[in-house]
This record gives C-alpha cells, structure tokens and sequence, in this order.
C-alpha cells in the first residue's frame, strides 16, 4: 500500500510488535536535517493493513543511513547510526519512549542491523576500517564487548535474522558475492553465492521452517 506524506530518504525497518506493524525510516526535514520517522500500520476486520499514524522520533545527530528495529524484552528498540559514527538506541514500551542512549564502544561507516531471540539482542556492523565486521550482544547483564571477526570481510551493512534461536547474518563480501553465517562460537560460513557483481546490502529473514 502506497503511503504519502513521510518524507522518507532511506531504507526502511520494520518490525511487529504488540499487534502493530511500526516501520522506520530516516526523512530530511531540511537539506541539512535529518531525522527518524515512523509509520504505524494495523489490521481491519477484513485483515487488510490500515495506516494508523505518521510519526516522527525525536533523536540528535542522525546521519543518513536506515535504521534497525527488532522487539526485546517487552519493548520494541530502535538503532540508528549518528553523525559521529557511534550507534544510539531508544526504546518504546508502547505508551512512551525513552531518551536516547550511545551503545558502548563502537562505530561504524554503514547502517546498524539488529535481531533478538527472545534471551539476548544482537547488534551487527561494519566497522569504520575497510570492511571490518563485528556484532556486539546485549542480554539481563548489559553489552558485551564487540567481537570483531577477522575472518569476514563486508562490502555493505550486513542484515540479521533468528533463525531456530540462532543468529545468522547475510553480507555482501568486497568480492561482491553474497555470503550467509550461522554463529555458534564463531560465525561460520554456510552458504556462499557463485554469482558476482551484486548490488547493495542484503536483506536477510526468517518465515516459519525457511529463512
């Protein structure tokens, strides 16, 4: 469905969450502005989905890139990445949202991408160095240091998803191929395209028994 009026001037996130369908986008207010915006979609009676509201998130120093949403203990969390290449975060209980907070100890050049499973929330990156890749983990105790992976390299921002409770990540290697991992201990490669020359960030997701 067609949706006028947002503004909107990257990719977009979106996430369920208390029945509600939120979507996330950056929009420039002004040449020089740039802001978060949010859509929120529901269903009618005939399941078809409704817009309900336009939105816009009030957040300092967003850069350009699209933001990241996933659902984590009971509040649905947003990461955008600012102008001075650190990650902030807000989150939302469904009735207000809180003030905005830096993740601890990294930057990153790309859009951030984000995925929980229910016990712990993962953030992955790419670095500011030339196709650096790390995740960083947040669970009941807080952050954990980043693990920066030496063996994968990423072209793009890389996309998460859970998977069976696993973690898997998609990227676009520097040999523009597309390159899919499960983490375990490390993460370890399980699929890698034979066709080059692709384009842009992957986008990578879970549906019932196939991802």
């Amino acid at each position: 469905m067609p949706i006028e009026g947002t503004g909107i001037s990257s990719g977009v996130s979106a996430v369920e969450f208390k029945g509600k369908l939120y979507a996330f986008y950056t929009r420039h207010k002004t040449p020089d502005a740039v802001t978060l915006g949010y859509v929120v979609l529901n269903k009618n009676a005939d399941n078809d989905l409704r817009l309900e509201s336009i939105n816009e998130l009030p957040a300092p120093q967003v850069a350009h890139f699209r933001p990241a949403v996933t659902v984590y203990a009971q509040h649905l969390y947003c990461f955008y990445t600012a102008t001075d290449q650190t990650i902030r975060l807000l989150n939302y209980s469904g009735a207000e949202w809180s003030s905005t907070e830096s993740v601890p100890n990294v930057l990153t050049s790309d859009a951030p991408s984000v995925a929980s499973n229910g016990a712990s929330l993962y953030l992955a990156l790419r670095g500011t160095r030339q196709h650096a890749f790390y995740h960083k983990v947040l669970d009941h105790t807080g952050w954990q240091p980043h693990v920066l992976d030496p063996d994968i390299d990423t072209a793009e921002s890389p996309s998460l998803c859970i998977y069976e409770n696993v973690p898997y990540v998609g990227i676009r290697t520097p040999a523009e191929q597309q390159l899919i991992c499960r983490l375990s201990s490390y993460w370890h490669p399980i699929h890698l395209s034979k066709q080059r020359g692709t384009y842009g960030a992957p986008a990578l997701a879970a549906h019932d028994k196939c991802f």
